[in-house]
């Protein structure tokens, strides 16, 4: 990965299609660049108060404070 891009090109957020990175020999697990979503299981506690699903492209210009924020205003 080059500049937070693979071979320098290809954002990851990309992983559907573009298949000039895909190898057809390989499963989609184990692509360059893969569709197949890293899943998670947390247990929640009633002290959260919200959930918040968002690419890793909000915290490249927010902060968890800033968008706490920016949720509370919009929200509550």
């Amino acid at each position: 990965m080059t500049n937070n891009r693979i071979k320098g090109k290809l954002a990851v957020s990309r992983a559907i299609g573009d298949y000039m990175y895909k190898d057809e020999e390989k499963d989609p697990e184990v692509q360059v660049v893969t569709p197949v979503p890293e899943v998670m299981v947390v247990e929640r506690s009633n002290a959260q108060e919200f959930i918040l699903l968002a690419c890793d492209g909000l915290w490249d210009m927010k902060s968890n404070e800033d968008v706490s924020t920016i949720i509370h205003e919009q929200v509550y």
